[in-house]
């Protein structure tokens, strides 16, 4: 069941629409998207994913949570900076779920790596106790003027809204 959203999400949410609505290369995105997304980001990714450098995105968890299996083809990732504004969306294109076992550790670092932009080991140490992990290969990366979010938490993940009506038509 699907959590009511709060005000600063819908607000924010809002906003993001907004600004969207006037990049043409979004139409389509934005008539078929079912869910909206914050995902935070610390330094050097976001940049990197804006740059297209970073084509796939990951998140991984001890405890089974969000994304993991909330998140799908279609779906708008609204990039926010850690302790800062949204500054970008993206696309998700392709999702991977994984419940983390040994052999599938090695699977996701040599098929994943350098589209995650995660050539550093230490990447993968703080990660090492994580139980499940989502990746996303993202597309359409797109820079926008900030975007003001009143997210107060420390979650790195936020649905903004669920099961999208396609009423947001351009």
């Amino acid at each position: 069941m699907a959590e009511q959203p709060t005000d600063w999400q819908t607000a924010t949410t809002n906003h993001l629409l907004s600004s969207l609505s006037g990049i043409g290369k979004w139409s389509k995105a934005l008539e078929t998207a079912n869910q909206i997304h914050l995902a935070v980001f610390n330094p050097p990714y976001l940049d990197y994913i804006l740059e297209g450098k970073k084509t796939v995105e990951s998140r991984f968890s001890v405890v089974r949570c969000a994304p993991y299996g909330r998140v799908e083809k279609g779906d708008i990732l609204a990039l926010k900076q850690a302790s800062g504004p949204i500054v970008g969306v993206c696309l998700v294109e392709r999702v991977w779920f994984y419940h983390l076992e040994p052999d599938t550790w090695l699977d996701i670092k040599n098929r994943f790596a350098e589209m995650l932009c995660a050539t550093d080991p230490e990447f993968w140490e703080s990660r090492a106790r994580a139980e499940y992990a989502t990746l996303m290969r993202v597309g359409l990366p797109t820079a926008v003027d900030p975007i003001p979010c009143e997210k107060r938490d420390r979650r790195g993940w936020v649905i903004l809204e669920e099961a999208r009506q396609k009423e947001f038509a351009l």
